[in-house]
């Protein structure tokens, strides 16, 4: 489960910082339990790929060095850039005469001084190169203190990822280096990364933005938090339980049954909804018919925070939503989750056929 969390945040990772564009459907399949470790999600260059790899195995880094307590020092946060951005060759930087490209040296701290343009489209420096080595230092003093060891995960996320992004040690990559750190807190905490999906990209824009006048801190804060919900969401959605497989000595063929599936759309008397109904049928004797009944249901229950569900009536799994999560438009998050929740029920039927 844990690995296709990272996969998503490997993805949408980089098309974040613009390396590639933002493709919703690649991000929904890639936690689809139906894609085997390795296999593509879709259509992709070998390019892409091995970016998405590299950004994978940082992430995995990420992962390993909170479930092992490891300490976060200046060597690891360059080794995380490092394997980050080991494929990209060049980047394009904001310069007083315009933007340059110029190449990347992965995992060394950058040579030139970088800008960030604000929204008035004025530029702003960033730490000078002279002084990246000391505010590390001494970011790394922070991060490995009592203090910062005893503050909310959220606490600690937002406040690694401003701090990456405020000083930019790197020429390019910051951010993917600072949502890899990020996700270190997350995964102590709750054992999910930091994922941010396209309709969340202006939200964290702004809330990455507001807290750099030092004064809104805590719409960052509330940002990560969200998001580690999400997160632990989409987790529960991937743990919904199949059907154990029948022992080897009890399977007559290694040829899979032939299936014929359909849809449709039939009352359900239960709820007073319509129902959408996947019927499978086999062909191999003895011939079995499987079904699985959707439908969409809505709490009465004041104060729910999850009022919005879809039940599966055969099984009596159940996926909540919030109405945020629905209304005005459905999320991508909610699309992620729906689409894991619904093809673990479907690969359970499949099993169940077999």
């Amino acid at each position: 489960m844990q690995r296709r969390l990272l996969r998503l945040a490997a993805s949408d990772t980089g098309a974040l910082d613009g390396l590639y564009p933002a493709n919703p459907e690649l991000t929904s399949r890639l936690v689809d339990a139906g894609v085997a470790e390795g296999e593509p999600a879709g259509t992709v260059t070998e390019a892409l790929a091995t970016l998405v790899g590299h950004q994978l195995g940082g992430y995995l880094m990420a992962i390993e060095a909170a479930q092992d307590g490891r300490t976060i020092d200046a060597a690891f946060i360059r080794a995380l850039h490092q394997r980050m951005t080991g494929p990209q060759e060049t980047y394009i930087t904001l310069t007083p005469r315009g933007e340059q490209v110029l190449a990347l040296r992965p995992g060394e701290y950058k040579q030139t001084l970088n800008f960030r343009q604000l929204p008035d489209g004025s530029i702003e420096p960033f730490a000078p190169p002279a002084l990246v080595p000391d505010e590390i230092g001494r970011l790394v003093q922070q991060l490995n203190s009592a203090v910062f060891a005893a503050a909310h995960p959220a606490v600690q996320a937002a406040y690694v990822h401003r701090a990456i992004t405020h000083i930019h040690p790197f020429a390019d990559g910051n951010g993917r280096v600072a949502r890899a750190l990020a996700s270190i807190y997350l995964s102590r905490a709750a054992g999910v990364p930091l994922l941010v999906v396209q309709d969340q990209w202006a939200a964290y824009g702004t809330a990455l933005h507001r807290a750099d006048d030092g004064q809104h801190q805590q719409e960052l804060i509330d940002f990560m938090y969200a998001r580690g919900i999400d997160a632990m969401d989409l987790a529960t959605s991937l743990l919904s339980p199949l059907p154990a497989a029948p022992p080897s000595d009890q399977v007559e063929s290694a040829v899979a049954p032939v299936v014929g599936t359909s849809l449709k759309r039939v009352p359900d008397a239960e709820t007073g909804n319509d129902a959408i109904v996947l019927a499978l049928q086999s062909d191999r004797p003895p011939a079995r018919r499987v079904e699985r009944r959707f439908v969409a249901v809505v709490s009465t229950t004041p104060g729910d925070v999850m009022p919005v569900g879809i039940l599966e009536l055969t099984t009596a799994a159940h996926l909540e939503l919030s109405l945020a999560d629905v209304d005005p438009l459905v999320t991508e998050m909610a699309r992620i989750r729906m689409r894991a929740w619904v093809s673990s029920i479907v690969a359970g039927a499949y099993a169940e056929i077999g």
